[in-house]
Protein backbone atom coordinates (compact mmCIF):
# COMPACT_ATOMS: atom_id res chain seq x y z
CA UNK A 1 0.00 0.00 0.00
CA UNK A 2 1.38 3.44 -0.79
CA UNK A 3 2.27 5.86 1.56
CA UNK A 4 0.76 9.08 1.85
CA UNK A 5 2.91 11.58 0.69
CA UNK A 6 1.45 14.10 3.23
CA UNK A 7 1.19 12.04 5.96
CA UNK A 8 2.85 13.88 8.78
CA UNK A 9 4.65 12.62 12.22
CA UNK A 10 3.49 14.10 15.74
CA UNK A 11 5.23 16.57 17.26
CA UNK A 12 7.68 16.06 14.34
CA UNK A 13 7.71 19.05 11.60
CA UNK A 14 11.02 18.81 9.43
CA UNK A 15 12.10 21.91 7.61
CA UNK A 16 11.03 21.59 3.94
CA UNK A 17 13.71 21.33 1.28
CA UNK A 18 13.64 24.64 -0.03
CA UNK A 19 14.26 26.56 3.15
CA UNK A 20 17.69 25.10 3.38
CA UNK A 21 20.46 26.87 1.84
CA UNK A 22 23.07 25.71 -0.08
CA UNK A 23 27.27 26.43 0.25
CA UNK A 24 28.85 24.68 -2.15
CA UNK A 25 27.96 21.20 -1.91
CA UNK A 26 26.33 21.35 1.90
CA UNK A 27 22.65 22.17 2.57
CA UNK A 28 22.36 24.61 5.57
CA UNK A 29 19.82 24.32 7.47
CA UNK A 30 17.40 26.87 8.74
CA UNK A 31 18.74 26.54 12.21
CA UNK A 32 22.61 27.13 10.91
CA UNK A 33 21.53 30.14 8.72
CA UNK A 34 21.48 32.15 11.76
CA UNK A 35 25.41 32.60 11.42
CA UNK A 36 27.23 33.25 15.15
CA UNK A 37 24.83 31.19 16.99
CA UNK A 38 26.11 30.07 19.63
CA UNK A 39 24.65 27.85 22.55
CA UNK A 40 25.19 28.38 26.39
CA UNK A 41 24.57 26.68 29.46
CA UNK A 42 22.95 27.20 33.10
CA UNK A 43 25.52 24.98 35.04
CA UNK A 44 28.59 25.44 32.60
CA UNK A 45 28.48 29.01 32.51
CA UNK A 46 25.64 31.19 34.24
CA UNK A 47 25.76 29.42 37.64
CA UNK A 48 29.43 29.90 38.68
CA UNK A 49 28.79 33.31 38.08
CA UNK A 50 25.67 33.87 39.87
CA UNK A 51 27.80 32.16 42.55
CA UNK A 52 27.10 34.68 45.44
CA UNK A 53 23.11 34.13 44.62
CA UNK A 54 23.42 30.36 44.75
CA UNK A 55 25.14 30.73 48.26
CA UNK A 56 22.35 33.22 49.62
CA UNK A 57 19.00 31.27 48.34
CA UNK A 58 20.96 28.37 50.07
CA UNK A 59 21.49 30.11 53.55
CA UNK A 60 17.60 31.19 54.04
CA UNK A 61 14.26 30.44 53.50
CA UNK A 62 12.53 31.36 50.14
CA UNK A 63 10.28 33.95 51.44
CA UNK A 64 13.63 35.85 53.11
CA UNK A 65 15.58 35.29 49.65
CA UNK A 66 13.15 36.89 47.72
CA UNK A 67 12.77 39.54 49.54
CA UNK A 68 15.91 39.91 49.34
CA UNK A 69 16.15 39.77 45.44
CA UNK A 70 13.44 42.32 45.54
CA UNK A 71 15.42 44.79 47.43
CA UNK A 72 18.24 44.83 45.12
CA UNK A 73 16.10 45.28 41.98
CA UNK A 74 14.43 48.34 43.54
CA UNK A 75 17.75 49.75 43.97
CA UNK A 76 18.88 49.14 40.48
CA UNK A 77 15.53 50.36 38.97
CA UNK A 78 16.48 53.91 40.91
CA UNK A 79 19.60 53.49 39.52
CA UNK A 80 19.40 52.78 36.18
CA UNK A 81 22.28 54.92 34.93
CA UNK A 82 25.11 53.43 36.90
CA UNK A 83 23.17 49.38 36.06
CA UNK A 84 22.76 50.89 32.30
CA UNK A 85 25.99 47.84 30.99
CA UNK A 86 26.03 46.09 34.27
CA UNK A 87 23.80 42.90 35.68
CA UNK A 88 24.44 40.73 38.61
CA UNK A 89 27.47 38.58 37.32
CA UNK A 90 30.27 38.38 39.24
CA UNK A 91 32.56 39.64 36.03
CA UNK A 92 29.73 42.13 35.74
CA UNK A 93 29.95 43.61 38.99
CA UNK A 94 33.77 43.49 39.19
CA UNK A 95 33.23 46.67 36.39
CA UNK A 96 30.80 48.69 38.15
CA UNK A 97 32.19 51.41 40.50
CA UNK A 98 33.02 50.73 43.69
CA UNK A 99 30.21 53.06 45.73
CA UNK A 100 27.69 51.43 43.37
CA UNK A 101 28.36 48.18 44.35
CA UNK A 102 29.35 49.26 48.38
CA UNK A 103 25.52 50.16 47.96
CA UNK A 104 23.93 47.57 46.32
CA UNK A 105 24.82 44.89 48.31
CA UNK A 106 25.02 46.94 51.85
CA UNK A 107 21.90 45.37 53.87
CA UNK A 108 23.74 42.01 52.59
CA UNK A 109 26.45 42.34 53.98
CA UNK A 110 24.66 43.62 57.35
CA UNK A 111 22.72 40.63 57.43
CA UNK A 112 24.18 38.01 59.32
CA UNK A 113 21.64 35.18 58.21
CA UNK A 114 23.60 35.88 54.96
CA UNK A 115 27.26 37.35 55.25
CA UNK A 116 27.98 33.89 56.24
CA UNK A 117 27.01 32.34 53.22
CA UNK A 118 28.23 35.33 51.23
CA UNK A 119 32.03 35.14 52.45
CA UNK A 120 32.47 31.66 51.40
CA UNK A 121 32.67 32.88 48.04
CA UNK A 122 35.57 34.82 48.72
CA UNK A 123 37.78 32.55 46.60
CA UNK A 124 41.10 33.30 44.38
CA UNK A 125 40.81 34.59 41.16
CA UNK A 126 36.80 35.57 42.12
CA UNK A 127 36.41 38.47 39.62
CA UNK A 128 36.49 41.81 41.69
CA UNK A 129 37.49 40.15 44.31
CA UNK A 130 38.84 43.14 46.65
CA UNK A 131 35.24 44.31 46.86
CA UNK A 132 33.97 41.25 48.72
CA UNK A 133 36.82 41.50 50.81
CA UNK A 134 36.25 45.22 51.77
CA UNK A 135 33.07 43.68 53.53
CA UNK A 136 33.57 40.43 54.26
CA UNK A 137 36.16 37.73 55.69
CA UNK A 138 36.99 34.65 53.83
CA UNK A 139 36.63 31.56 56.64
CA UNK A 140 39.41 29.27 56.63
CA UNK A 141 36.86 26.11 55.71
CA UNK A 142 33.48 26.30 53.78
CA UNK A 143 32.33 23.35 55.68
CA UNK A 144 30.95 22.22 52.23
CA UNK A 145 28.74 25.39 51.43
CA UNK A 146 29.92 26.03 48.11
CA UNK A 147 29.58 22.55 47.04
CA UNK A 148 26.09 22.23 49.15
CA UNK A 149 24.76 25.73 46.89
CA UNK A 150 25.60 24.78 43.83
CA UNK A 151 24.61 21.43 43.92
CA UNK A 152 21.01 22.86 45.15
CA UNK A 153 20.86 25.13 42.14
CA UNK A 154 22.28 22.63 39.83
CA UNK A 155 19.11 21.89 38.11
CA UNK A 156 18.24 24.75 35.75
CA UNK A 157 14.63 24.09 36.09
CA UNK A 158 14.88 23.06 40.39
CA UNK A 159 12.91 26.11 42.53
CA UNK A 160 16.43 27.98 43.54
CA UNK A 161 18.10 27.49 40.05
CA UNK A 162 14.64 29.03 38.97
CA UNK A 163 14.39 31.79 41.66
CA UNK A 164 18.29 33.38 41.31
CA UNK A 165 16.65 33.22 36.66
CA UNK A 166 14.00 35.29 37.67
CA UNK A 167 16.17 37.60 39.75
CA UNK A 168 18.24 37.85 36.41
CA UNK A 169 15.19 38.62 34.02
CA UNK A 170 13.70 41.23 36.36
CA UNK A 171 17.03 42.76 36.76
CA UNK A 172 17.03 43.43 32.68
CA UNK A 173 13.65 44.40 32.78
CA UNK A 174 14.19 47.32 35.03
CA UNK A 175 17.35 48.54 32.84
CA UNK A 176 15.29 48.74 30.30
CA UNK A 177 16.38 45.98 28.00
CA UNK A 178 13.22 44.03 27.89
CA UNK A 179 10.39 45.57 26.14
CA UNK A 180 6.55 43.77 26.45
CA UNK A 181 4.36 44.98 23.58
CA UNK A 182 1.01 46.10 25.10
CA UNK A 183 -0.71 42.39 23.66
CA UNK A 184 1.87 40.98 25.97
CA UNK A 185 0.75 42.58 29.16
CA UNK A 186 -0.70 39.37 30.47
CA UNK A 187 2.66 37.70 30.13
CA UNK A 188 4.48 40.59 31.59
CA UNK A 189 2.82 40.22 34.71
CA UNK A 190 2.91 36.33 34.93
CA UNK A 191 6.64 36.68 34.74
CA UNK A 192 6.88 39.81 37.60
CA UNK A 193 4.60 38.14 39.64
CA UNK A 194 6.45 34.79 39.48
CA UNK A 195 7.36 34.25 43.11
CA UNK A 196 3.58 34.87 44.38
CA UNK A 197 2.23 32.05 41.80
CA UNK A 198 0.48 29.21 42.95
CA UNK A 199 1.51 27.36 39.82
CA UNK A 200 5.37 27.48 40.27
CA UNK A 201 6.43 24.52 37.54
CA UNK A 202 4.03 25.74 34.82
CA UNK A 203 4.60 29.45 35.47
CA UNK A 204 8.30 29.19 35.87
CA UNK A 205 8.74 28.20 31.79
CA UNK A 206 8.20 31.56 29.97
CA UNK A 207 10.68 32.72 33.21
CA UNK A 208 13.37 30.14 32.34
CA UNK A 209 12.90 30.87 28.34
CA UNK A 210 13.05 34.68 28.98
CA UNK A 211 16.36 34.31 30.79
CA UNK A 212 18.51 32.31 28.44
CA UNK A 213 18.09 35.88 26.55
CA UNK A 214 19.99 37.48 29.42
CA UNK A 215 23.14 35.47 28.90
CA UNK A 216 25.67 37.74 26.23
CA UNK A 217 28.74 37.79 28.43
CA UNK A 218 30.53 41.01 28.81
CA UNK A 219 33.76 39.89 27.43
CA UNK A 220 31.64 39.25 23.94
CA UNK A 221 32.86 35.50 24.27
CA UNK A 222 30.91 32.20 24.88
CA UNK A 223 31.44 32.19 28.39
CA UNK A 224 33.37 33.95 31.25
CA UNK A 225 37.26 33.52 32.04
CA UNK A 226 35.59 33.16 35.45
CA UNK A 227 32.91 30.25 34.59
CA UNK A 228 35.50 28.17 33.47
CA UNK A 229 38.17 28.98 36.29
CA UNK A 230 35.87 27.93 38.77
CA UNK A 231 34.75 24.61 37.24
CA UNK A 232 38.59 24.12 36.71
CA UNK A 233 38.98 24.54 40.39
CA UNK A 234 36.01 22.59 41.60
CA UNK A 235 37.51 19.54 39.31
CA UNK A 236 40.77 19.64 41.06
CA UNK A 237 39.79 20.46 44.62
CA UNK A 238 36.52 18.34 44.91
CA UNK A 239 35.54 15.41 44.92
CA UNK A 240 31.99 13.92 43.17
CA UNK A 241 29.40 14.69 44.93
CA UNK A 242 26.39 11.79 44.41
CA UNK A 243 22.99 13.14 43.06
CA UNK A 244 21.46 10.36 45.30
CA UNK A 245 23.58 9.60 48.16
CA UNK A 246 22.40 7.04 50.37
CA UNK A 247 22.72 7.60 54.00
CA UNK A 248 24.09 5.36 56.72
CA UNK A 249 25.18 2.47 53.36
CA UNK A 250 27.62 -0.11 54.36
CA UNK A 251 29.93 -1.62 51.75
CA UNK A 252 28.93 -4.92 51.11
CA UNK A 253 31.64 -8.18 51.29
CA UNK A 254 31.54 -8.91 47.34
CA UNK A 255 32.69 -12.71 48.00
CA UNK A 256 30.48 -13.66 50.29
CA UNK A 257 27.42 -11.74 48.54
CA UNK A 258 28.00 -13.65 45.50
CA UNK A 259 28.20 -16.90 46.93
CA UNK A 260 24.52 -15.91 48.69
CA UNK A 261 23.27 -14.96 45.12
CA UNK A 262 24.71 -18.07 43.77
CA UNK A 263 22.83 -20.14 46.41
CA UNK A 264 19.78 -18.54 46.15
CA UNK A 265 19.97 -19.06 42.50
CA UNK A 266 20.36 -22.82 42.43
CA UNK A 267 18.02 -22.47 45.15
CA UNK A 268 15.49 -20.72 42.46
CA UNK A 269 15.95 -23.55 39.85
CA UNK A 270 15.12 -26.18 42.45
CA UNK A 271 11.50 -24.48 43.27
CA UNK A 272 11.20 -23.68 39.28
CA UNK A 273 11.27 -27.35 39.00
CA UNK A 274 9.14 -28.73 41.36
CA UNK A 275 6.28 -26.07 40.88
CA UNK A 276 6.61 -27.48 37.14
CA UNK A 277 2.81 -28.76 36.56
CA UNK A 278 2.38 -30.11 32.77
CA UNK A 279 4.65 -30.01 29.91
CA UNK A 280 2.59 -27.65 28.45
CA UNK A 281 3.35 -23.95 28.44
CA UNK A 282 2.56 -21.87 31.23
CA UNK A 283 3.44 -18.36 30.08
CA UNK A 284 2.37 -17.09 33.97
CA UNK A 285 4.47 -19.89 35.36
CA UNK A 286 8.13 -19.20 33.21
CA UNK A 287 7.04 -15.77 32.89
CA UNK A 288 7.24 -15.13 36.79
CA UNK A 289 10.77 -17.02 36.82
CA UNK A 290 12.17 -15.79 34.10
CA UNK A 291 12.07 -12.46 35.19
CA UNK A 292 13.47 -13.34 38.44
CA UNK A 293 16.23 -15.31 37.08
CA UNK A 294 17.01 -12.58 34.86
CA UNK A 295 17.34 -10.57 37.73
CA UNK A 296 19.19 -12.74 39.73
CA UNK A 297 21.72 -12.96 36.50
CA UNK A 298 22.21 -8.59 36.67
CA UNK A 299 22.80 -9.75 40.15
CA UNK A 300 25.60 -11.79 40.22
CA UNK A 301 26.96 -9.56 36.94
CA UNK A 302 26.90 -6.36 39.08
CA UNK A 303 29.20 -8.19 41.90
CA UNK A 304 31.77 -8.61 39.00
CA UNK A 305 34.97 -6.94 39.59
CA UNK A 306 35.55 -5.50 35.44
CA UNK A 307 31.67 -5.37 34.96
CA UNK A 308 31.90 -1.81 34.45
CA UNK A 309 34.31 -3.08 31.22
CA UNK A 310 31.01 -4.50 29.85
CA UNK A 311 27.88 -3.47 27.47
CA UNK A 312 26.07 -4.73 30.31
CA UNK A 313 27.55 -3.66 33.15
CA UNK A 314 27.44 -0.62 32.04
CA UNK A 315 23.57 -0.62 31.55
CA UNK A 316 22.86 -2.06 35.21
Amino acid sequence: MPKSKNRKKKGFAPSPLSAHKRDGKVLQTPLNQFGNLQFSSWVNEVLPEMLWAALVVNAVPRKEYLAKFKALIDCIEKNQEKFKDHRLDHTSLSLIEADTFDGLFADLFKDESVSGALSCSLIENLPGLERWEKHLKAPENDDGRIQDAIAASYDHVGEKATDIRWLRVMVEIVRGKFNFAPEMAERFKLIVDFPDSKYQEKDGGPVRALEMATRGNVEGGKSSAWSETFWKMALERTGCVPSNPDKDRKVAKYEELGKEVIELYEQLIKHFMTTIESTVSDPRHEGAFGLTFYIMHLAFLALNASVGQTVQGRLV
